[in-house]
């Protein structure tokens, strides 16, 4: 491949908007479109517009996509083929680097009158020569060169990078995420979208590449030095499906088999994520979540892939990319066993994020809040309560030091806000509401909303689901604890004790917000004699914060202090206290930002 080259071009229709990019290419003669996609032969269904008729857009939906790159120059090719839901001779699609080349539709190339690309927007629009409309139903194939720009989103490995891994050798990464699968060329990068994908990669012999789907190399059409990754399946969302991954260091090798899934690790020896995987654990895992979910959703193969990750991990369908820090974490991060937490939670993500995935942008905190609940109640279940009430106090420390609620009502940007439903989210969406209903009625409903075909969920659909599965009404509690702007403003509790005599204590709860909105939930009052022992009074508020009645209880003893939630039940902090997540004893993170949220970025390369 050549990098692509832009022509001088002139302003044509439809025309670009102000500091946009036009488009220009060379112009062949137009013929039968090789390949997938519609021919230039007009059949029964097309209309034939007049020839002065503006260009009229087309509804499309992308339903494969095709990226050709090679690793040493970033020459890429994109092509998407389309399907057009409502007829039109235009159709527009995210295209996010800054020039391209040779873009064809359906085979035939297109002039500087047919195809343009606004830089402001990252879009590019390309209309079919003569004007003709695309029927219903019809496929267009979509066409462009590039080159792949290195760079990324911040920090963050989101767009094109590559570093050194713990082995001395280049790692390379191509990350999409949410809306940003149009950094690699032509996508529609809206949330809640699924395809199929190929991708063809030319590179050294020392270098591995690894994606989702099945993997070949030196295919006969290609020649030696390409590998090519097809995921065919069901559910490949954009944001997770669209990326691959390139290193030399990876030695693989079987990490056994998870309720009927053969799990291949990649890693290599300076990481020790190999000799602390628990695969006896992680099969019992497996098999737990297939019982409550349904069948693991991509084919019986799964790869882990050891990288130097911005992020503990990531959940791409089938292949699933770990921190090369985890090995050694330990329980650095909070967790009682962050490799294991981590290995759980990116495994849960197949089902909630990969087979059912966010319907928008603000939809992100649902999949993460499913990823860290099941996580932990298997913890909880399966392995010991510590290990779960580690998690859950974590989830406690993280939310106190939230800046936006789950879904933030002044509409912030994914990347400026997604590190605050790592905490708050969990406790919010089911922590809380398990204490007051019970966690069966949680996890019935997260397996009815998770199980069956793939589909985009939204958070209004977590809610039905959790309102059918408990019988309440949650419209008050979500206004109140999932919706907001700012910097939300959890509860705290005001806990009054007057003698009732005869040894007797009348224990009086009240909670307050900042905001004045009422934010209801259970939890429990310990009464502590400061000696050993204690009482826990549970108190519940109700779904929407109603007042409580005072409890009269019997303690046996005088008491010295009173405790809010020290079961971590309830993002609820005692009214005289500090809100702030205390320190951790006997947690030393001198290398760990202040906030190590789950997906809130502890490795800075």
């Amino acid at each position: 491949m050549t990098p692509p080259r832009v022509l001088p071009a002139r302003p044509r229709h439809p025309a670009p908007r102000r500091g946009a990019l036009l488009l220009t290419v060379v112009v062949a003669a137009l013929g039968q479109a090789p390949g997938c996609g519609t021919s230039e032969t007009l059949g029964p269904l097309d209309l034939a517009p007049p020839p002065d008729l503006a260009p009229a857009p087309a509804a499309v939906t992308a339903v494969d996509y095709h990226l050709k790159l090679d690793l040493a120059t970033r020459a890429a090719e994109s092509t998407v083929r389309l399907r057009v839901d409502q007829p039109g001779n235009c159709l527009a699609i995210g295209f996010k680097p800054p020039a391209a080349s040779g873009v064809t539709l359906d085979g035939v190339a297109l002039d500087e009158a047919s195809a343009t690309l606004d830089t402001e927007a990252a879009r590019l629009t390309a209309c079919r020569p003569g004007g003709a409309y695309w029927p219903a139903g019809a496929e267009v194939t979509l066409h462009a060169a590039f080159t792949e720009p290195k760079s990324t989103l911040g920090l963050s490995q989101i767009g094109f990078s590559v570093r050194k891994d713990a082995a001395g050798h280049p790692f390379t990464y191509l990350l999409s995420w949410m809306n940003g699968c149009d950094r690699h060329g032509l996508c529609d990068s809206q949330p809640g979208r699924f395809a199929t994908y190929r991708f063809d990669v030319a590179h050294d012999q020392q270098t591995q590449v690894l994606c989702p789907g099945v993997i070949s190399d030196a295919l006969a059409e290609l020649g030696p030095g390409w590998t090519t990754c097809r995921f065919t399946l069901a559910g490949g969302p954009t944001y997770s499906a669209y990326g691959l991954v390139a290193g030399q260091s990876w030695v693989s090798q079987p990490a056994g088999n998870w309720g009927g899934v053969e799990v291949t690790l990649h890693d290599y020896p300076q990481t020790q994520v190999a000799a602390h995987l628990d695969q006896a654990v992680h099969a019992r895992h497996m098999t737990w979540l297939q019982a409550l979910i349904g069948p693991y959703p991509y084919g019986n193969r799964l790869r882990l892939v050891v990288a130097p990750t911005y992020w503990l991990g990531f959940e791409h369908p089938g292949a699933i990319v770990l921190s090369e820090n985890l090995g050694k974490a330990g329980s650095a991060l909070g967790y009682s066993d962050a490799l294991r937490h981590a290995t759980m939670h990116e495994v849960t993500h197949q089902w909630a994020g990969d087979h059912k995935t966010p319907a928008g942008t603000y939809d992100f905190a649902w999949k993460e809040s499913v990823a860290e609940y099941l996580t932990y109640v298997f913890e909880d279940e399966q392995i010991a309560p510590a290990d779960g009430r580690a998690t859950t106090t974590l989830w406690k420390e993280q939310a106190a030091a939230s800046v936006h609620y789950p879904v933030p009502t002044d509409m912030p940007t994914l990347f400026a806000y997604y590190t605050d439903a790592y905490g708050e989210g969990p406790m919010i969406f089911f922590r809380q509401l398990e204490v007051m209903y019970s966690r069966k009625a949680v996890l019935a409903a997260l397996a009815a909303l998770l199980s069956g075909p793939p589909a985009a969920v939204s958070i209004d659909d977590l809610k039905l689901a959790l309102e059918k599965a408990t019988g309440a009404r949650l419209d008050g509690y979500f206004a109140a604890w999932v919706r907001g702007s700012g910097a939300p403003a959890w509860p705290t509790a005001l806990v009054k004790l007057d003698d009732a005599g005869g040894g007797d204590v009348r224990v009086t709860v009240s909670l307050a917000t900042a905001d004045g909105v009422a934010r209801g939930c259970a939890f429990k009052v310990r009464l502590d004699e400061g000696a050993g022992h204690t009482l826990d009074v549970p108190v519940n508020f109700g779904p929407d914060g109603g007042p409580l009645a005072p409890v009269v209880v019997h303690p046996g003893f005088a008491v010295a202090e009173t405790l809010v939630d020290p079961d971590d039940e309830c993002l609820v902090w005692k009214a005289a206290g500090k809100l702030a997540r205390p320190r951790r004893p006997g947690v030393a993170r001198p290398a760990l930002p202040a906030r190590p949220a789950w997906i809130d970025p502890w490795y800075r390369p």
